[in-house]
């Protein structure tokens, strides 16, 4: 009597290391395809990631469809995370246009339009139509919409790009900004089209107003 009881219970011990194993295994490809990695040969699977990570994040604590007592958690770097949900939503990975660089950079600090409107002092059916290309914002706005990006949205190293983008900086019209570098506003105009080139003396200029202030300091969200 004693040895049939023995043998149940380690049956029942079998049952169970079984089980749980298979649970494990379950959990490791459920992490390695959010991850992308299940499914392709020869490309190792990242190491699992514990909770105890501070880099880590929780993904979701869901309920199997089939087994309801079956359940699982997934966790994922909070960094590849957000990637994800910023690539979900459509935003591309290297923005073109000032649009692009506006929503990648508020999708990545998890913010609403209202928020970001509010913080540059705008309306919010004006921030939206910067997003979305419509509308370009005015010069006057151009310093507060810097120092929210906290880089210039644009790639551009020709002489006109540059002086633009001083201007840019600065928030300044174009007479006012003729009159900081020293030169007519005719002659201003002809460089930002790039139809003339800057003297020396005029391009150095140029390149200590284009040092923007939101590289030195960028400003916070508040």
């Amino acid at each position: 009597m004693e040895l049939g009881r023995f043998r149940e219970a380690a049956d029942l011990a079998s049952a169970a290391a079984k089980q749980a194993k298979g649970a494990e295994q379950a959990a490791l490809h459920l992490n390695a395809a959010f991850e992308g990695d299940a499914g392709r040969p020869g490309k190792p699977r990242s190491p699992r990631l514990l909770p105890s990570d501070p880099a880590i994040t929780h993904r979701q604590n869901t309920c199997h469809p089939i087994l309801p007592f079956c359940y699982f958690a997934i966790w994922v770097r909070a960094e590849r995370l957000k990637a994800f949900i910023i690539k979900k939503k459509g935003v591309k990975c290297t923005p073109l246009t000032l649009g692009e660089h506006l929503k990648k950079h508020r999708l990545t600090l998890g913010l609403r339009q209202e928020d970001v409107a509010s913080h540059l002092g705008t309306l919010r059916e004006v921030y939206e139509r910067w997003e979305r290309d419509i509308r370009m914002p005015v010069i006057s706005e151009w310093p507060s919409l810097l120092r929210f990006l906290g880089y210039y949205p644009s790639t551009g190293i020709s002489e006109s790009e540059i002086v633009l983008k001083a201007r840019r900086c600065q928030g300044f019209d174009q007479k006012t900004m003729a009159s900081a570098i020293g030169v007519a506003p005719e002659i201003y105009r002809k460089l930002e089209k790039g139809s003339t080139c800057p003297s020396a003396e005029v391009r150095m200029r140029i390149m200590e107003l284009a040092i923007m202030p939101h590289e030195m300091h960028p400003k916070p969200l508040e």
